[in-house]
């Protein structure tokens, strides 16, 4: 009797034991689980709290260190928080939120820069995304446009400075016909809109796509490709104009100059000392040490009887003979007595002329627009004119006032709606009122064709 007494009463209390302990573990499920809730709150000193009081419970003595690591982050002691994560290792997302911090501690230096490249690490962890745009807000205009190279040294942009296509090769030219030469490795081929190498880097120098066939070099001669890189005139040429005109271009053989067509035949035999391309239906080429004029047929008409002679432009060309200098039509009339010692081409109704060393401009007529007081010009391009006076460049419009001050140390006509000058060392991109278009940031820049410009950062 006595005996099964004391067997029921050790059932109870085993019974009553585990009772206990199975409320204990309840107990502590639960605090784990408002633990894990302050956590996921944002409540990270709290849930440190909770954890702490679980002892050994499950991985409670690790939550807690986590928990402490994130508040002391959160806080701004970031080495504290750092040493943590440090000791937790691969716990749970320690290493994200030791990166994720990193570039928490930058932002809060105001170290913006740093703060974006590090959060870029994750962009998707936690705010990353809108902790970048905020970064972004405190960087001037010239940090955004370096930081958007990318690690890229040179790149394509669009005329708000925007990276459309970053270049990882050693040199590129700017687009023409949607197809740009590049360089690497000491030799030259093309790529498309997207960036892709779609004719090989083989040649040794290559042009702009013109009129569907682009200029090459090899192995010392010239020739043209079209756009699937097959050769349509072959390297064969001494020298060949870089470009085709109205369907022929000039070219030098045995040292005598000629002209071909688009297909590599022979338009006017290789006759002249020297030649160039058409330019308004005709060509002036050299003979017998004189200057005159053929027409696309290879008729002579205007005879090789100047000392001098410039391409027609706007109806017009610049000659001197006799040391007499001026302006003839296509009929070899001269039509502007010129007074100058110098001058060039017309170009959007006027011409640059130099006098005792000073350029000013002429219009139609030869009536002055701009009196010679400037160092050097440059031809209308858009409107507006490159000129330099005591070193500096500016920019005059058509009715002869300088409208952008010479204040660069070198400058670019307009193109597409901007212009390329130098300040300080750095190229950047002006508009027509001399606004800055595109921070001074590049170390070389090119002028804007089909929308985009070839540039590049750094030494």
């Amino acid at each position: 009797m006595k005996k099964r007494m004391k067997t029921a009463l050790a059932a109870v209390l085993l019974a009553a034991m585990m009772l206990m302990m199975t409320a204990c573990g309840n107990s502590q499920e639960k605090t784990y689980e408002k633990a894990t809730k302050l956590l996921n709150d944002g409540k990270y000193a709290e849930a440190a709290e909770k954890f702490e009081s679980l002892g050994s419970y499950e991985d409670a003595s690790q939550m807690t260190m986590y928990a402490k690591a994130i508040n002391e982050a959160e806080n701004g002691n970031f080495e504290v928080a750092f040493k943590a994560f440090a000791v937790l290792g691969d716990y749970k997302d320690c290493a994200q939120l030791q990166a994720y911090y990193v570039a928490r501690e930058y932002e809060y230096n105001e170290m913006y820069e740093e703060a974006i490249e590090a959060y870029n690490v994750n962009p998707l962890f936690r705010d990353s995304q809108s902790r970048i745009e905020r970064c972004m807000q405190g960087l001037s205009e010239e940090e955004k446009l370096l930081l958007s190279f990318n690690g890229a040294s040179a790149a394509f942009i669009d005329t708000t400075g925007k990276v459309i296509l970053p270049i990882l090769y050693n040199c590129a030219w700017n687009f023409s016909e949607s197809f740009a030469p590049v360089e690497k490795n000491g030799k030259w081929g093309y790529i498309d809109i997207t960036g892709k190498e779609v004719i090989p880097c083989k040649y040794d120098f290559t042009w702009f796509f013109s009129e569907g066939v682009a200029y090459i070099e090899k192995d010392g001669k010239c020739g043209y490709i079209d756009m699937r890189g097959k050769e349509v005139i072959a390297s064969q040429y001494d020298y060949i104009d870089w470009s085709f005109s109205e369907g022929i271009t000039c070219v030098r053989k045995n040292d005598k100059w000629g002209y071909i067509d688009i297909t590599g035949e022979n338009v006017i035999s290789c006759q002249y000392d020297y030649a160039f391309n058409i330019s308004e239906g005709f060509a002036r080429v050299k003979k017998d040490k004189k200057w005159g004029y053929i027409d696309i047929t290879g008729k002579e008409v205007i005879f090789c009887q100047f000392d001098y002679a410039e391409d027609f432009s706007e109806g017009v060309a610049f000659v001197e003979r006799d040391d007499q200098m001026g302006y003839i039509d296509t009929t070899g009339k001269r039509v502007i007595s010129c007074k100058y010692d110098d001058a060039k081409c017309f170009s959007e109704g006027f011409a640059c002329v130099e006098k005792d060393g000073k350029w000013g401009y002429i219009d139609a007529n030869g009536k002055e627009l701009v009196s010679a007081m400037y160092d050097t010009v440059e031809n209308f391009s858009g409107g507006f004119a490159c000129v330099e006076k005591d070193g500096k460049w500016g920019y005059i419009d058509t009715a002869g006032k300088e409208v952008i001050p010479c204040q660069y140390d070198d400058s670019r006509s307009f193109s597409e709606g901007v212009a390329t000058v130098l300040k300080d060392g750095k190229w950047g991109y002006i508009g027509t009122t001399g606004e800055v278009a595109i921070p001074f940031v590049f170390s070389k820049a090119n002028s804007f064709s089909e929308g985009l410009a070839y540039v590049e950062i750094g030494e």
